[in-house]
């Protein structure tokens, strides 16, 4: 199986679409850097289901598309094809296997595999069908990974081999529904919590449902009972109707008679109703009038007033207008005299012109022959030119002898230098000595601190100190430390009596039984938080808690101003005191004793390896010496070599100059005279300029003048319309004036004759209400007295009528009530009682279960059957919570197994790949050997080292290695890795650069050996490697960012 051709479209630099027909045996890609070589590996790549950005060189997917060039716009799809000729490999039946995938500007991607669409999760299954790896691409990155010790590629490749990787695919989906199991028990758990509580309330609320149904029940048949009673007492009422409706008989007959009576009263009633209403409707009328013309006058007043107002701005404003139009004639009058006087300035310029003109002409003859006078001074130039340049050959020539020499001298000089750098270089190092040993004694001086730390830590006679029990926290020394202080030397003593065992000197105790407790509502972050104390000594922890910390000393200060009482601490180790009391500045650490131990065996070990150092520098001064000698004799060699070569040059300069001494006179000579006459005339040339400059000045000065004078007579114009209109304006007010005061005078005559009729109406309306008085006192008529008494007598008829209607309508509807009742406890289901039921006080008996039923508010009517439902729903959950346990167990187990098998398949493909490594990098290296070591700990997880060891040298790790010789030993490994798993293609980018000549013939054997039976596909810009192809592709940018290939077959 091997790659038969690549069709890329619209890929990076791809924008056409390139077919590259590959081959098996060795194709080369070859071209200069930035021509899009690299664009070809990661078609491949991203063909073949990479994903990682990374990977394939870009940002985001978007920058794989061709995003266009100036000539070329961009590409809204990219597309990469590669065909396969399949022997077998693939689980495909057809010989020939063409897999595609687009990427639109969308992010939508099309995959395909012999033309049918799929998901890009297929494509990477059939790779991995025919082998883990698929395919191999092999490039400098990935070797500096290896060798840079990044876990993840030595691990890939050996996981490969061992076929782990299938197994951390089943195990991630393990894990994945290991979690999802979890998380099912953690919402069981939560679940099973709340149809717990659920369960214990509905418990509760089926209890107080029955206890309510019972209440209920014994309300029912109270209710009946008293609605009988009641019944029995409404048919007594009832007997009575009958008497009632005789009685409202007789009053309806009374009131018939009584309304007889009234009626002969209703006559004269009318006559005086209708003179009274005639008399209001006229005194209404003249009211409404004597409305209309008051509205009337208030109206004709505003209006007065408004006439007034206007009158007196209009009147403002023609005393405004006036002003305006006496500054608008003086302004015009000044610009009409300012116009005379330019134009008299100006009558005067004409004669100034013509003079001007007149020198003007004159200087142009005079520039003219000085143009002349210039030619002939060129070409005298020219001859003085052609006598020098004869001699400058011959100057030439000894000229680039004196080069020659010149270059020889300089390049013995860098090499002195370089005799000198290296000499300088080779200084003995006293200054990296003198640091080592000022170290070594700064590192003497904390071994010998930390050593009265340690003692001090543990004296006391076995008493144990604060300062040995805690530990602050990384990087939390300064507030521990500024905190505490001389704190840390206190002694920890279990119970106060173990104090007057302590024969030493005066010291500071601390006891559980004197630890004050501290108050729990404290908010504040405290310096427990920062501090790690041994096992064993918690109970010193409330010390640590009433130390309050605060980001700085202002928030300490501010803190303590509100009242805390407890001492403040900042996070660079300031300390506020309760008293008030501020301490600064850097605290004495010291720190556990654990800790102190710790530091002073790496002091210790330190010291060991500074004194190491020094030996080796020692050692290698004296070698620097020896070369030191070596070089000063060198130096020496190519000083006197400079010497002679300077002789040499001042012989050839002295040359020089006596040759060419007397014609280069001469021709100073020349040029200087020549020199002069064009200084002179350019003097001249520069002075006529001048006066032409002064001419032309005088002339735009005209021109300007005329354009003032222009503007002058436009405002001229301007102010001429102004005052016109000015004129109009003012007519037109005077008009208006004389119209408003003639609206004036008519208002003023409405007003007066509004005046008048107001008068007249309200004499009238008052003549009308004397006169509506004077009828009011009239008396009525003999019978209307009676009429009133007869009304007052047929009234009480009424009340008593409706009085009995009342009660026999009451009776009514108390009847149809109790029906009404029966039939609702009925409908309801309230049974009744059995006649043996008897119950005293019911009334008052069911007052009080109504009470009770009210206290008993809200029921759930539901709750017994609900409770029933989430108990058969409570044991369903926890018998699923049981299932789902098992399984985790289950899991869990098969986690464990899984772990255990891929450890043992690492260690047999550690083995294996050890024994296919060693025998290539031998075949490489002439002799030695090579392995990968797996670190002690879990295989799965631990790192994984390579130790090389090549021909004649000591084993040791790859990193120690030159870069040609590690570049090897890596190309050995991955080449073992391909002899366990072959590949069907191995592309190599650019790994052959870093090769000599001599390891690159060991690597190009390498390859021809593999050729018959694998497909290469190298990337490189090595002439050799170029003739060990069977072919060359040759990628070129014609076009900026634009690729095109051309392939040639090589013959052998």
């Amino acid at each position: 199986m091997y790659l038969e051709s690549i069709a890329i479209s619209g890929f990076k630099s791809f924008p056409q679409k390139t077919i590259i027909k590959l081959h098996s045996g060795i194709n080369c890609i070859i071209g200069p850097n930035g021509c899009g070589k690299s664009n070809i590996i990661d078609a491949i790549r991203w063909a073949l289901g990479e994903s990682k950005t990374s990977l394939l060189r870009a940002k985001s997917m978007d920058e794989l598309i061709f995003h266009g060039t100036e000539r070329k716009p961009q590409r809204g799809m990219a597309e990469v094809s590669l065909t396969f000729f399949n022997d077998g490999m693939l689980s495909t039946s057809s010989s020939e296997v063409v897999i595609s995938k687009r990427l639109h500007r969308s992010g939508e991607n099309e995959c395909t595999i012999n033309g049918k669409k799929v998901l890009q999760r297929d494509i990477i299954d059939l790779f991995e069908v025919a082998n883990p790896r698929g395919y191999s691409i092999l490039s400098r990155e990935e070797i500096n990974s290896v060798l840079s010790g990044d876990p993840y590629y030595r691990r890939r490749t050996v996981e490969e081999i061992a076929g782990v990787s299938t197994y951390r695919n089943h195990k991630l989906n393990t894990l994945t529904r290991l979690q999802r199991v979890k998380t099912d028990i953690e919402k069981l758990d939560n679940l099973i919590s709340e149809v717990s509580t659920r369960e214990i309330k509905l418990r509760s609320e089926a209890r107080r449902s029955a206890k309510y149904e019972n209440l209920m029940t014994e309300m029912g048949y109270m209710r009946w009972m008293l609605m009988e009673s009641k019944r029995a007492q409404v048919e007594e009422k009832s007997k009575l109707v009958s008497s009632f409706i005789l009685e409202e008989k007789n009053i309806i007959t009374r009131i018939k008679e009584l309304e007889k009576s009234i009626a002969s009263i209703v006559g004269w009633r009318k006559d005086e109703v209708k003179r009274g209403r005639e008399i209001g409707n006229k005194i209404v009328m003249l009211e409404k009038r004597e409305s209309s013309l008051r509205e009337k006058k208030e109206n004709l007043r505003e209006k007065l007033d408004e006439i007034v107002k206007e009158k007196e701005r209009i009147t403002n404003e023609l005393i405004k207008v006036g002003k305006a139009k006496s500054g608008i004639e003086d302004k015009y009058k000044k610009t009409l005299s300012l116009i005379e006087t330019e134009k008299n300035k100006l009558n005067l310029l004409p004669g100034v012109d013509r003079s001007l003109h007149e020198r003007r002409e004159k200087i142009v003859k005079e520039i003219e022959a000085l143009q002349k006078d210039e030619t002939s001074i060129k070409e005298n130039l020219i001859v003085t030119r052609t006598v020098l340049e004869t001699h400058g050959k011959r100057k030439e020539n000894i000229s680039n002898e004196l080069e020659r020499v010149k270059e020889k001298k300089r390049k013995a000089e860098r090499k002195l230098e370089e005799k000198k750098e290296s000499h300088e270089k080779l200084q003995p190092p006293s200054r990296d000595v003198n640091n080592l040993r000022d170290s070594l004694r700064v590192l003497e001086e904390q071994r010998a601190q930390l050593l009265t730390y340690v003692k001090d830590a543990i004296s006391d006679e076995g008493f144990v100190k604060l300062g040995s029990v805690i530990s602050p926290k990384k990087g939390k020394e300064k507030v521990v430390y500024g905190a505490l202080g001389s704190i840390l030397s206190c002694i920890l003593v279990n119970r106060l009596e173990d104090i007057y065992f302590y024969d030493g000197l005066r010291r500071k105790f601390i006891t559980p039984e004197l630890i004050p407790e501290v108050d729990p509502g404290m908010d504040y972050e405290c310096l427990s938080s920062f501090v790690e104390v041994e096992n064993g000594y918690e109970h010193i922890t409330p010390i640590l808690r009433k130390f309050v910390v605060t980001p700085d000393i202002k928030s300490a200060i501010a803190l303590h101003g509100k009242g805390v009482v407890s001492p403040i601490v900042t996070q660079n180790g300031e300390l506020l005191t309760r008293l008030g009391i501020l301490e600064v500045g850097e605290p004495e650490i010291k720190l556990g004793k654990s800790k102190l131990e710790k530091e002073l065996a790496d002091i210790e070990r330190e010291i060991e390896e500074r004194r190491n150092t020094l030996i080796e520098i020692q050692n290698e001064r004296i070698g620097y010496e020896r070369k030191r000698t070596l070089l000063s004799i060198g130096i020496k060699n190519l000083e006197r070599e400079i010497n002679e070569m300077n002789e040499t040059i001042e012989r050839l300069e002295n040359e020089l100059k006596r040759d060419i001494e007397l014609d280069v006179e001469s021709a100073e000579e020349t040029l200087l005279h020549l020199r002069e006459l064009l200084e002179k005339k350019d003097g001249e040339k520069k002075r006529i300029d001048d006066e032409i400059g002064d001419a032309n000045r005088m002339i735009e000065e005209r021109r300007k003048k005329e354009g003032e004078i222009s503007t002058l007579e436009n405002e001229l114009k301007f102010l001429k319309k102004e005052v016109e209109g000015f004129d109009k304006n003012l007519s037109e007010m005077r008009r208006n004036l004389s119209g408003i005061m003639e609206k004036e005078r008519g208002l003023k005559q409405n007003q007066n004759e509004i005046g008048i009729s107001y008068k007249r109406v309200t004499e009238e309306l008052e003549n009308l209400r004397k006169e509506a008085e004077e009828g009011s006192d009239e008396k009525p008529p003999e019978g209307v007295i009676d009429f009133f008494e007869l009304e007052t007598e047929i009234e009480k008829a009424r009340h008593s009528l409706d009085s009995l209607r009342e009660n026999r309508h009451s009776l009514e509807l108390e009847i149809a009530r109790l029906e009404s009742r029966a039939a609702e406890l009925k409908s309801m289901g309230v049974k009744k009682p059995n006649e043996s039921y008897h119950i005293d006080n019911v009334e008052e008996r069911l007052k009080n279960h109504e009470r009770r039923i009210q206290s008993m508010q809200p029921v759930n009517p539901l709750a017994v059957k609900e409770h029933i439902e989430i108990k058969e729903r409570l044991k369903f959950l926890e018998d699923e919570r049981e299932d789902i346990l098992r399984t985790r167990n289950i899991v869990e187990e098969t986690i464990k197994l899984l772990d255990e098998q891929a450890r043992n398949k690492v260690r047999d493909a550690i083995v294996k790949i050890n024994e296919r490594f060693d025998d290539i990098f031998r075949t490489l290296f002439q002799g030695g050997g090579a392995r990968l070591v797996l670190c002690s700990g879990d295989p799965l997880e631990n790192n994984i080292d390579i130790e090389v060891s090549p021909g004649g040298k000591k084993l040791r790790r790859i990193e120690q290695l030159s870069t040609g010789e590690k570049t090897l030993s890596v190309i050995a490994l991955f080449f073992g890795v391909y002899e366990l798993r072959p590949t069907p293609f191995m592309i190599l980018d650019e790994v052959d650069a870093p090769l000599d000549d001599a390891n690159l013939l060991k690597f190009l054997s390498l390859i021809r050996k593999r050729a018959d039976t694998n497909q290469f596909i190298l990337i490189t810009h090595n002439k050799q490697t170029m003739e060990a192809a069977n072919y060359l592709y040759g990628v070129t940018m014609e076009e900026p960012g634009v690729s095109k290939i051309i392939s040639v077959r090589l013959k052998k």
